[in-house]
């Protein structure tokens, strides 16, 4: 004879073993109903932006201009550091390597939101992280004011300024300055910063502290300090690295929001992660499904009224220890060179080669969603999905996270109307599949179905401006490229090789050339490539495209 207890525990066992089993199986008939005339509201997932990380004074982004632009990026934070000298004698500035950088950021067409981590010698002579403050105050709030005059001054077009990178984690966070936790040294910090700001550009944003962790004294001494409505504190920014999606919705946002919420006079301060991403930092770790874990988080971060955000980050960089051996210790800057060009930890959507990973697409598809947000239907804890419509357009992303391969049926009653791409993106090869095209007229008689596996992310995008694998991308000739000016081309003095690549690395096309500045592409599939121009051994430039037909 058995207990109660004995019953219920064989009871529970059994329905674990019947969850278990329904899990390793195809879940059929999941309708998902995506009706553009019940769109109300407004979702803009573009606010959920890029950074780099400060690893060289190099153009760590030219080569991929084309393939971000294509991204829309809203903004892209980067790293003031010192290696760009700004300030390399009194008086004297040189602003040559600073806006080469920005250039760049603008090309892509995002704001540049710098972060101030910068500490010039000759206001800082001794080499100490603990040395926070400049030997002379007027005078770095003279270098700010010129350096914030110049950007404006040149058209770059920067809202926002933030006010240091890490201050509580010292050179560990790649920054040469450790500030107290109880933040007394990195209060006058902030606002002779902010004064320098404000006197040449009184429009900017300002914030800070960009925490490493979020809830040290430090940021609750910011806004102590910012609360009673003299300092201005129009962000508060922090960065959170956590291998569970949900805890940047579930935990730091809210618990971040709740700090601010305790003044009434930061009641407009906006809330910014301006670093965030799986935590690679930890020995061994790996997310091999990057591009759904980064698209369920960022629907989180939306979820949980986040205002903005950065990504940590857009590529990954070789560093080179001479640019960085005059600010940091000798122990921080082996230990960054090992961590970033042996260990190479996958942070970026492009890797150090500049290689392509499939989080792009997730970045991409993600851009698209801004409009008129449609509710979708028939959802669950495991199939996702996002969706706007911008006129009688519609974009929509489905996915599936963490869940069981799962047939999917997607209605679509109010679309009628011009053209519709069903579209995979391909994780493993680093591209996207089109799965589905034809006229929104025939999706009443036959609805869009497709099997969806785990960490699959699929796009709808309906409208008569959908003719591309990518989505809404501006459109490239389909015969010929030129990809190089008649000048640039005599100065290769001779014969030269161009190279095709794909996003994930693999060669497929080899061409000798003599000056043209144009080659055939009519037979390439759409997608994202890297186009190397070499003369011998030597590489003369190297471009990405975005291509369709």
């Amino acid at each position: 004879m058995h207990s109660n207890n004995q019953i219920g525990k064989a009871a529970k066992l059994a329905a674990a073993a019947c969850i278990t089993a329904c899990m390793s199986m195809p879940v059929c008939g999941l309708d998902l109903t995506i009706d553009a005339a019940a769109a109300s509201g407004t979702l803009d997932m573009g606010r959920f932006s890029l950074g780099q990380g400060g690893l060289s004074s190099r153009p760590m982004l030219r080569q991929h201009i084309s393939a971000l632009k294509e991204l829309r990026p809203r903004s892209l934070r980067f790293f003031l550091q010192e290696y760009f000298g700004l300030y390399p004698a009194h008086n004297t500035y040189s602003w040559t390597k600073l806006d080469s950088t920005l250039d760049d950021i603008v090309a892509i067409g995002a704001e540049p939101i710098p972060s101030i981590c910068f500490k010039p010698s000759v206001l800082f002579p001794v080499k100490d992280p603990a040395i926070t403050a400049p030997n002379n105050w007027a005078e770095w709030e003279e270098l700010i004011y010129q350096l914030v005059k110049h950007c404006r001054d040149k058209g770059y077009g920067i809202k926002r300024w933030e006010v240091g990178n890490e201050p509580d984690q010292g050179e560990a966070g790649g920054c040469p300055y450790a500030f107290k936790d109880d933040g007394s040294d990195y209060l006058p910090y902030y606002d002779h910063t902010v004064a320098g700001i404000h006197r040449a550009d009184p429009t900017a944003k300002v914030g800070g502290p960009a925490l490493a962790g979020p809830w040290r004294n430090l940021g609750s001494a910011l806004l102590a300090h910012c609360g009673n409505g003299t300092i201005p504190l129009d962000f508060f920014s922090f960065h959170c690295y956590n291998n569970d999606a949900g805890y940047f919705s579930s935990g730091v946002v809210p618990a971040m929001k709740a700090k601010i919420a305790a003044y009434p006079s930061l009641a407009n301060t906006e809330t910014a992660l301006t670093e965030w991403n799986y935590d690679y930092n930890t020995a061994g770790a790996t997310n091999p499904n990057q591009p759904a874990w980064v698209l369920q988080a960022t629907k989180g971060l939306q979820e949980s009224g986040l205002s903005w955000s950065a990504f940590y980050h857009t590529r990954d960089f070789f560093v080179d220890p001479a640019e960085f051996r005059p600010f940091l210790g000798d122990g921080m800057i082996q230990t960054g060179t090992q961590f970033w060009n042996v260990t190479q930890p996958p942070f970026g959507i492009f890797s150090n080669a500049g290689v392509m990973r499939p989080a792009y697409f997730t970045f991409l598809w993600m851009s698209r969603l801004v409009g008129q947000k449609i509710t979708v239907s028939g959802t669950t804890n495991e199939i996702h999905s996002l969706a706007v419509r911008n006129g009688s357009s519609v974009n929509a992303m489905i996915w599936n996270w963490a869940g069981a391969t799962t047939n999917v049926t997607v209605r679509m009653p109010s679309t009628t109307q011009g053209n519709f791409r069903v579209m995979r993106l391909n994780a493993d090869l680093v591209k996207i599949d089109t799965v589905r095209t034809g006229q929104a007229s025939e999706l009443a008689a036959n609805p869009i179905a497709f099997s969806l596996r785990t960490y699959d992310i699929y796009h709808i995008e309906t409208g008569s401006a959908t003719g591309s694998a990518v989505a809404h991308a501006a459109a490239m000739p389909a015969a010929t490229i030129r990809l190089f000016s008649k000048s640039f081309l005599a100065n290769a003095k001779g014969p030269y090789q161009i190279e095709i690549f794909t996003a994930c690395g693999s060669i497929i096309r080899m061409e000798e050339g003599k000056g043209e500045q144009s080659f055939s592409i009519r037979d390439l599939s759409p997608g994202v490539y890297s186009i190397v121009l070499r003369a011998g051994i030597k590489t003369l430039c190297t471009k990405s495209i975005v291509y369709h037909n």
